[in-house]
């Protein structure tokens, strides 16, 4: 039986958790309705002086057939499609690795600021 990109539905890998004294990262994969969304909430004193908000959050999100396409792009159909993101894209840079082979492909999510505090 082939697999589906809604398999993953309510699947979720964590790509990046780093904290500092004044710098708080959190990077997610995960998948709804079929669809890959790459979330982060980057937060501190550190992004107050940086972007003048003290918490920002973004998502990029794969719509189904993108999802389908990269998930085949990186052998889901051998293995864990969010457990191969998570080891070959993990780390602080993660949405901007992964973005960037999405786009080699010629995949391109959509992208929102979910939120700005201040």
């Amino acid at each position: 039986m082939a697999w589906k990109t809604e398999d993953y539905n309510g699947r979720k890998v964590v790509l990046c958790e780093d904290k500092s004294s004044d710098f708080s990262t959190l990077i997610t994969a995960e998948v709804r309705n079929g669809c890959l969304i790459l979330k982060g909430r980057d937060q501190g004193p550190s992004m107050l002086a940086f972007l003048g908000v003290d918490l920002y959050e973004y998502a990029y999100t794969f719509d189904r057939e993108n999802t389908r396409k990269l998930f085949e792009a990186l052998g889901a159909e051998r293995g864990d499609a969010l457990t191969g993101i998570q080891a070959r894209y993990g780390g602080m840079s993660a949405c901007n690795r992964l973005t960037r082979y999405a786009e080699s492909l010629g995949i391109r999510p959509s992208f929102d600021a979910l939120g700005e505090g201040t």
